[in-house]
């Protein structure tokens, strides 16, 4: 039991980091789309929303990334 509840722990957090990184470029695309039609800005905009450093792919930088693109 323990080995499967470790197992599953295990292909989460390798799925983690694949996720927000979809997830960051996926809201900078919805920007970058927002931005070409001239749409009145919703919230807080990022001053350049086509940019962004996807090198450091640690759960938590990944993280960090996500959660400035989504506040508001």
């Amino acid at each position: 039991m323990t080995a499967a509840i470790l197992m599953m722990a295990a292909e989460e957090g390798d799925r983690t980091a694949h996720r927000l990184a979809e997830e960051n470029r996926a809201i900078r695309a919805i920007f970058d789309h927002a931005v070409s039609r001239r749409c009145p800005p919703v919230g807080r905009a990022p001053a350049q929303p086509g940019e962004g450093d996807e090198s450091d792919l640690r759960i938590s930088a990944l993280q960090a990334v996500n959660d400035a693109l989504r506040d508001p």
